[in-house]
């Protein structure tokens, strides 16, 4: 009966999720798997398989590091948001202003 329940949980998600509910309900999968002692390795290879499937003209590459990574920033939420909407907002808009300014110097580079 898991089997068949897990199947149908990942039919379910894929029709009723979006990419931030797929992308959080992923990194707690990961994250539960490393706390259950699956290597980082051996997830890493599984999601790499799963992305040579899922996107075969341009696949990403996960590491055991950024597996590991990934279940950090998951936790890192487990409370409250690690980087707020609030947040995000006003370092981008800081990004794009600075990146509107010249550069001192820039004028002598020919």
């Amino acid at each position: 009966m898991g089997k068949v329940l897990d199947k149908a949980k990942d039919h379910y998600g894929a029709l009723m999720h979006d990419q931030a509910r797929r992308t959080g309900v992923s990194a707690q999968r990961l994250d539960e798997s490393l706390i259950k002692n699956v290597p980082p390795e051996v997830l890493a290879l599984q999601v790499n398989m799963n992305e040579l499937k899922n996107n075969p003209s341009d696949p990403m590459h996960f590491t055991p590091d950024q597996i590991v990574g990934i279940a950090m920033f998951n936790r890192a939420n487990k409370r409250r948001s690690a980087y707020t909407q609030e947040q995000a907002g006003a370092l981008e808009r800081n990004q794009l202003e600075a990146d509107e300014q010249p550069v001192p110097g820039d004028d002598l580079i020919a």
